[in-house]
């Protein structure tokens, strides 16, 4: 694992880069299409673009402040287009 962490302390964004795999990994290298990303505070959506290093069909668990039924018609348009366009597996 590596981590990233943004300058600012408080509502900054951590980045972790984790790789899995049945052998050990000996080369460090940051990860570029991700499978899985979580994104643990809502407010961030509208900041950044948390979908970039997605690759088709990662796996999105999004911690939402709103009831299952609403999270989509929340979502900005650009991450609703990501989800569709990349296939994402979408988890809330």
């Amino acid at each position: 694992g590596y981590f990233v962490y943004d300058s600012k302390k408080s509502g900054s964004k951590t980045t972790s880069h984790l790789r899995f795999g049945p052998k050990p990994i000996e080369a460090p290298y940051l990860v570029s299409q991700a499978g899985f990303i979580g994104i643990h505070a809502w407010g961030i959506l509208e900041s950044m673009d948390v979908l970039t290093m997605a690759r088709e069909g990662t796996t999105v668990l999004l911690n939402s402040p709103y009831a299952v039924d609403e999270v989509w018609d929340k979502l900005p348009d650009t991450m609703q287009r990501q989800v569709l366009d990349k296939h994402l597996d979408l988890w809330t």
